[in-house]
């Protein structure tokens, strides 16, 4: 199980995605997953990429990107 930055470097496997991701991209992207107020703005930016755009094909990461977006979470409190 992955909760912080440090488990996903002590991953000993990670995730290719169905091949289309290399394992720098794998361990960016997965670590992006545990930062949880700019999660959304990170996992935008590395599929916006003209090189890994493409990775989408994969079902998998189109269900990633599409339950990161719509996953309900915990907000801070906007400050009045």
């Amino acid at each position: 199980e992955v909760h912080t930055e440090d488990d996903v470097l002590h991953m000993e496997t990670l995730p290719d995605f169905e091949g289309t991701l290399g394992q720098r991209d794998s361990e960016l992207l997965v670590s992006y997953l545990t930062a949880p107020y700019i999660r959304i703005p990170l996992i935008l930016g590395f599929f916006a990429s003209d090189d890994r755009v493409y990775s989408l094909k994969a079902k998998r990461l189109r269900k990633l990107l599409e339950r990161s977006l719509s996953e309900p979470s915990k907000y801070l409190a906007r400050a009045l």
